[in-house]
């Protein structure tokens, strides 16, 4: 969307890329929680633990739930504890919503994913020292994707490769990559776009294949030491 309707003069984008951005959905953006704690204690999970709760089956109920804020009731949510263990990162799905409702229930909401996290870890409460949250709209404001979506488009089958946005655009030196092009969806589908798309250029610019090099081994030691 900041391609087409910022970066773009209209007669550049075209009738077809702005019309497409305009009605096209964005998936669900994240609330996200920042604990921290002092120390380890018994029942924190491993460092660098990695959690996905989900407390049923039925996604379709969740998805409903969550579309609506009403976290006591979706109840999924994923959890890492750092590996200095004093950081828990926990997120769920969440709607943007406008900047006006969370300000005013960015706290609750927050608290009532926070209680779930603690059904994971019984006594997280009593050895908190920091919380906060970062809403849709904190998503948005740094990074600026729409509607603060980290997958992009929603991966609806309407949406799903769409020639729009194929990596090469019809303007000359302009290609497409990263999760908001619909030919896949996630972190594995970008990283190959991101490939896929660097061999294109490549191509076009009659870059040698094996231009790009991995580091040394030398290098990674030399790295290492800084």
């Amino acid at each position: 969307t900041q391609t087409a309707k910022t970066f773009l003069k209209k007669e550049k984008a075209g009738n077809v890329l702005r019309q497409k951005v305009a009605t096209m959905k964005p998936a669900l953006s994240t609330l996200i929680l920042y604990i921290g704690i002092k120390e380890s204690f018994p029942g924190l999970p491993q460092k660098g633990t990695n959690i996905w709760y989900l407390p049923h089956y039925d996604l379709d109920k969740i998805y409903y739930y969550v579309n609506r804020c009403d976290f006591r009731k979706s109840g999924g949510f994923m959890l890492r504890v750092a590996p200095d263990q004093k950081t828990i990162l926990a997120f769920s799905l969440a709607p943007f919503r406008t900047e006006a409702f969370w300000k005013k229930n960015k706290e609750r909401i927050a608290n009532s994913l926070l209680e779930h996290v603690t059904k994971i870890i019984p006594e997280l409460a009593q050895h908190i020292t920091y919380f906060d949250a970062a809403t849709p709209h904190t998503l948005y404001r740094y990074t600026l994707n729409h509607k603060g979506s980290n997958y992009g488009w929603a991966p609806l089958p309407s949406q799903l490769f769409d020639p729009v946005f194929r990596h090469k655009t019809d303007i000359k030196r302009l290609y497409l990559t990263g999760h908001w092009i619909t030919q896949t969806h996630g972190i594995p589908g970008v990283a190959y776009l991101g490939y896929n798309t660097a061999k294109s250029i490549m191509r076009r610019e009659k870059i040698p294949h094996g231009y790009f090099h991995p580091p040394s081994i030398q290098q990674t030691n030399s790295f290492k030491k800084e």
